[in-house]
């Protein structure tokens, strides 16, 4: 006797003959061994092997195809049967729904309009107040801007500023000292005019 595990049809019931998802599964495994072993298609006899594999998955899918529609049929059938029975009341009501929607909708839009009739107008005058200048200490002017484009990168930070001459620069230097002997320090200027 062999095992439930080494044969899956040796139990109770299992006599039935077996059905197209068996014969799929069985054309699923002869379809892999053989690509294993056979990578690459070289040889007539390779191509007829394969062409033979081809037709047996084919004709597996077909009667896995038929069995499941033999099955289906009937269900899909009540379903349409169920959906038939309810969609002419339900197209009527959503219908009459829709109508009374829209009636509502106009209701609705008349009493604004009256009501936007009925409330007293505001006096015309300006929307908004007019915007005060900023602040300046001393009333002093508004400084003037800079004469880059707006686009320009200085723009952005460059404000107008004195020109600065070289001998102003000169001017500004600070004044370098240097020890004495005596200890008594001396401007640069000084010592380069006594020398």
């Amino acid at each position: 006797m062999t095992s439930a595990a080494a044969n899956p049809r040796a139990v109770i019931g299992g006599n039935q003959s077996p059905g197209a998802i068996d014969f799929a599964k069985e054309s699923e495994t002869a379809l892999s061994d053989w690509m294993k072993d056979h990578p690459v298609i070289e040889t007539d006899d390779d191509a007829r092997a394969a062409k033979l594999l081809v037709d047996r998955a084919k004709s597996s899918l077909e009667s896995m195809e038929t069995e499941r529609d033999a099955q289906v049929r009937p269900l899909n059938e009540q379903v349409k049967a169920i959906n038939d029975r309810y969609r002419s009341p339900r197209t009527l009501l959503e219908k009459v729904r829709s109508s009374l929607v829209d009636r509502l909708t106009a209701y609705a839009r008349r009493l604004e309009a009256e009501r936007l009739r009925a409330r007293p107008r505001k006096p015309a005058g300006p929307l908004r107040q007019p915007r005060k200048p900023p602040w300046r200490p001393n009333g002093a002017p508004k400084r003037p801007r800079t004469t880059r484009p707006k686009g320009s990168v200085m723009s952005t930070w460059a404000k107008p500023c004195k020109r600065l001459s070289t001998q102003s620069m000169i001017s500004a230097r600070p004044r370098v000292t240097s020890p004495v002997p005596n200890g008594t320090p001396r401007s640069a200027s000084a010592a380069g005019s006594a020398a």
